[in-house]
């Protein structure tokens, strides 16, 4: 058993850590061509030019994280009310499933036309509506099996001593849920940043974003500013990866 876990972990960190040693040799690389092992010279070129004022990364950085918080907060405040619903009055639970898993391409040109009528093709909120959409089913999924009998039971009981919802809600639902209420925040996080489709249908190339110049920079031939710009794209992911992990170690303690 020992030697299958040794195993087993040894293959995860070598699918994990050579893609990554592979990008980080591309990015410092130059002129790194077949059958060369290593590159012939290391440089720092590929870090100024993506920083320089030609590439604009630093918006496109920006627009990623922006919409990638506000889907996270809307979705699971969305996603927070629905449960309860779905809770109380059971949908099967391969509904949720089968929406889970709806392709966000399917989704995308499902409502690429109708935004386009109503004129919400590349502005912010268009991208936003869409990528809610294609996150809604997994946050109601997740948050569903987390609510347990207690939870419910302390809602009515709260309601049977006259407790208004708003008191409910701040008072007894949310801190009870507060652990899955913020995976739920963090794996959307994770989901909106890493959507390409919906960033280009939906914003038409009129809103930049980290996964979309990243493709550019491949589909161009340029791995070492595509290399660069992976690595960057893993910074604010480690970010949330942190303050998650801070915040089930410690917040428990402190409340």
């Amino acid at each position: 058993m020992k030697r299958w876990y040794v195993l087993i972990v040894i293959m995860l960190a070598i699918t994990t850590l050579l893609p990554l040693l592979v990008s980080g040799l591309f990015t410092f690389g130059k002129e790194w061509l077949y059958p060369e092992l290593l590159p012939k010279e290391f440089t720092l070129e590929s870090w100024w030019a993506i920083f320089s004022p030609r590439y604009n990364l630093g918006v496109s950085v920006f627009n990623s994280l922006l919409v990638a918080i506000l889907v996270a907060l809307f979705t699971t405040g969305l996603a927070f009310p629905i449960v309860f619903v779905v809770k109380r009055y059971p949908i099967s639970d391969h509904i949720l499933v089968a929406s889970f898993f709806m392709p966000p391409l399917a989704v995308t040109f499902g409502l690429f036309r109708f935004f386009l009528r109503i004129g919400l093709t590349g502005t912010y909120v268009g991208l936003i509506l869409v990528h809610i959409l294609i996150a809604l089913p997994f946050s109601i999924y997740v948050l569903k099996g987390s609510i347990q009998s207690d939870v419910l039971t302390m809602g009515d009981q709260s309601r049977a001593m006259g407790i208004g919802w708003i008191n409910r809600v701040m008072h007894v639902y949310m801190p009870m849920m507060m652990p899955s209420l913020m995976y739920t925040m963090t794996m959307v996080f994770f989901l909106s940043w890493h959507q390409y489709v919906p960033n280009v249908v939906i914003a038409g190339g009129r809103i930049p974003t980290i996964t979309t110049q990243f493709i550019s920079f491949v589909y161009s031939g340029n791995f070492p500013l595509a290399g660069a710009v992976a690595w960057v794209f893993l910074v604010p992911l480690l970010g949330v990866a942190f303050v998650h992990r801070w915040y089930f170690r410690w917040v428990p303690w402190l409340v």
